[in-house]
């Protein structure tokens, strides 16, 4: 797979929608590639290569130019960790969707458009909505609200930062998390 850290926006695509595929978006499709400007990361591809069925239609995306495989900045990638920490998600996110939504970010300052991200994953979903990204999904209706996520010990009940990794300090429980802010959106 060829794949470039370049980004180009063909000229008139004002009436064009810049989507950065997650690997669902592979799997449950329909895609449009005449329509719409599609981008992804080399670790989606990786992963849609789990699939043999959908390997040569994702090579034939990729290898016509109908989707651009694009690594993003390690700058956007860091902002996604930041971000994705500070509201609970960081341990959900794989370091593909990390790439997938940092991707969304560099497309949008760079373009100068709005950027759409591709996934069914809530934890996606949820950091795209907190970083102002649009985001769509393709199987499941999507979330409804934005969260930010806190841990806890469910034994003693003490409250601990969302990065947190380790078990409780006082009791030595493991950490679940809840909801600590809920904004619909």
């Amino acid at each position: 797979m060829v794949w470039t850290s370049a980004i180009t926006v063909r000229s008139g695509s004002t009436d064009r929608r810049i989507y950065v595929l997650d690997t669902t978006a592979f799997i449950a499709g329909p895609i449009d590639p005449t329509r719409d400007d599609l981008y992804t990361v080399p670790s989606v591809l990786e992963e849609v290569k789990r699939d043999l069925i959908q390997t040569a239609r994702v090579e034939g995306l990729v290898v016509s130019g109908r989707v651009k495989v694009v690594q993003p900045p390690e700058r956007e990638v860091e902002a996604v960790r930041v971000s994705s920490s500070r509201v609970g998600e960081g341990r959900r996110l794989s370091r593909t969707d990390v790439e997938v939504i940092a991707l969304a970010l560099h497309l949008r300052e760079t373009t100068g458009h709005e950027v759409v991200v591709l996934s069914d994953d809530y934890s996606v979903q949820n950091v795209a909505e907190t970083l102002g990204l649009q985001w769509s999904s393709l199987r499941h209706k999507g979330i409804s609200a934005r969260i930010e996520w806190e841990y806890y010990c469910p034994v003693c009940m003490r409250s601990y930062p969302s990065g947190r990794v380790r078990g409780c300090d006082v009791c030595g429980g493991p950490l679940r998390r809840r909801p600590s802010t809920l904004e619909e959106i």
